[in-house]
């Protein structure tokens, strides 16, 4: 530290001058190049993908009518208040053949059910929970997958609701 302050003060002042306005010019060269330089490419950058959100959520809106329009809510047999939501479940798992992988069934609302199946073909899986949102609008609330041991078998859990 000493040889530098020596170094220093053995230079004249105008040199002083000229090398402490360089070393700032340098400082706020790394400033700019380090700190402020990234935040606005960072901020431009979402910039772009908020719009690009904004845009995609306005089409969104746009199809809902359209998504809506594509089921006709009247063809669908909802369950009436009262109605068997284990017997409609039981039922449309018999009429699409995945009946015996059905292990257990817990109703965990008046309107929702917890489903397990063990060993199911995952296509028959899918064209079943299609049918059973087609004909009695169930939504899945949660659906866990898990691959069983015979080739295009899978074990699921999930839950729906009516």
């Amino acid at each position: 530290m000493r040889e530098l302050q020596a170094w220093w003060l053995a230079r004249e002042p105008r040199e002083r001058v000229l090398l402490a306005v360089c070393g700032a010019v340098v400082l706020i060269a790394a400033y700019f190049l380090a700190v402020l330089e990234p935040l606005h490419a960072r901020s431009t950058r979402l910039a772009k993908a908020l719009a690009a959100e904004v845009e995609l959520h306005q089409w969104l809106v746009q199809q809902r009518p359209r998504v809506e329009a594509g089921v006709p809510r009247a063809a669908q047999e909802r369950l009436p208040d009262g109605g068997s939501l284990l017997a409609a479940i039981n039922a449309s798992a018999a009429t699409s053949g995945i009946a015996d992988q059905l292990t257990r069934v817990t109703p965990t609302t008046a309107r929702g059910a917890s489903l397990d199946f063990a060993s199911v073909r995952y296509a028959e899986f899918m064209r079943w929970l299609l049918a059973l949102d087609a004909r009695h609008g169930a939504r899945v609330e949660r659906i866990s997958l898990r691959e069983a041991e015979a080739p295009g078998t899978v074990d699921v859990s999930l839950v729906v609701e009516f």
